[in-house]
């Protein structure tokens, strides 16, 4: 039988849950931020206006570590932050 579009979100959005969300030390923007959870980014907009941020938001606005973290818990992930002089290389061989 034919795969649903829900049916193919719903899988990639458990397959997503197992990879934990690496945030940097300095503020992202809300494209990179969609990126990083692997969303559209209209979701990821609308859910940062529930959880607070400036409706006037747009793909290059900046998000705070601390709603990026909250918005990666709520849909699931595992959320770690790197070190303020780690590189992402550093972070992985820890």
């Amino acid at each position: 039988r034919p795969r649903l579009p829900n049916e193919d979100w719903a899988r990639r959005v458990k397959l997503l849950r197992k990879v934990p969300l690496v945030l940097p030390h300095e503020p992202l923007t809300v494209r990179e931020l969609s990126r990083k959870l692997g969303m559209k980014m209209d979701y990821v907009m609308k859910r940062l206006v529930a959880l607070g941020e400036d409706k006037g938001l747009t793909p290059d606005s900046r998000v705070d570590l601390d709603t990026a973290e909250l918005l990666g818990l709520e849909v699931g992930r595992k959320v770690t932050r790197m070190g303020p002089t780690e590189s992402l290389a550093e972070y992985r061989a820890r």
